[in-house]
């Protein structure tokens, strides 16, 4: 009894992390070394100094070289490791629009250049369709890969 009653008091629990910057309506540049490599927008951008995290909400990325443009509505990237993990809805659109992809959720390696996701997803050409599993794209050699079962059609958009 005496020891308890000597012991110092539990110890509050920690608070919940705080942002270190959040700001809205932001406008995203990256370059590879001195040429612009893509331009984004999202309605917020917050930044965890200590971890190194950035979570943008409603964000759109568009790769300059290729031209094709990436939409979510939740991306958490990482400065450090150079991850990223898009949900709530990822839609991948060709420079023209002819190629859409759709899936619930991608993760993109940055040091890799790897794209994947786990999710069902749908990719849509002009005269085709693709239904799959889960897929991987290798950005560099702009190889797709899609695990089954896989579908396709082709013909008009049904």
């Amino acid at each position: 009894l005496l020891a308890v009653a000597c012991a110092p008091p539990p110890a509050a629990p920690p608070e919940p992390s705080r942002p270190e910057v959040t700001l809205h309506a932001v406008t995203m540049r990256s370059f590879k070394g001195s040429e612009p490599a893509s331009l984004g927008h999202a309605q917020s951008l917050t930044y965890q100094r200590a971890t190194a995290d950035v979570l943008t909400l409603d964000t759109r990325i568009r790769f300059l070289g290729s031209g094709m443009e990436v939409r979510a509505p939740r991306v958490l990237s990482n400065m450090l490791t150079r991850g990223l993990d898009a949900s709530g809805g990822v839609v991948l659109k060709g420079q023209d629009g002819a190629l859409t992809g759709n899936t619930a959720r991608a993760h993109f390696d940055g040091i890799s250049m790897l794209a994947s996701g786990q999710d069902p997803t749908q990719v849509r050409g002009p005269t085709y369709t693709l239904d799959a599993s889960a897929f991987r794209i290798q950005v560099r050699e702009e190889r797709f890969d899609f695990d089954g079962p896989v579908e396709s059609r082709l013909g008009g958009k049904k």
